[in-house]
């Protein structure tokens, strides 16, 4: 198994500047364990193998399948914070982001 504190991951901090927390709370979408994305990062990411969502403007969400789907969506896409914590992060990035985001009252 790969050690998560040694890795040097592409992606160490997800933000997409096309698009924001406060863009996707706007949009209708307001679950904050998800990290808003674009068209093209959604595209990006879902090429790394990484799970991709659809989201939608009554606040839910459909996993993506297929590039196409992201090309053919006029919409939000997003990733599960927790999915891409697992996968990219370090142990100690991991930490310091729970931390933060609970003192934030992000987390319930």
């Amino acid at each position: 198994m790969l050690n998560r504190s040694t890795r040097e991951p592409k992606h160490a901090e997800i933000k997409d500047p096309n698009v924001s927390k406060s863009d996707m709370n706007a949009y209708g979408y307001t679950w904050n364990g998800m990290i808003p994305l674009g068209r093209e990062l959604a595209l990006e990411l879902f090429d790394e193998g990484c799970g991709i969502y659809r989201l939608y403007e009554n606040d839910a969400e459909g996993l993506v399948d297929s590039r196409k789907e992201i090309l053919e969506f006029d919409g939000l896409f997003g990733i599960e914070d927790t999915a891409w914590i697992d996968e990219y992060w370090t142990d100690e990035q991991a930490n310091e982001y729970w931390i933060d985001k609970n003192r934030n009252g992000e987390v319930s």
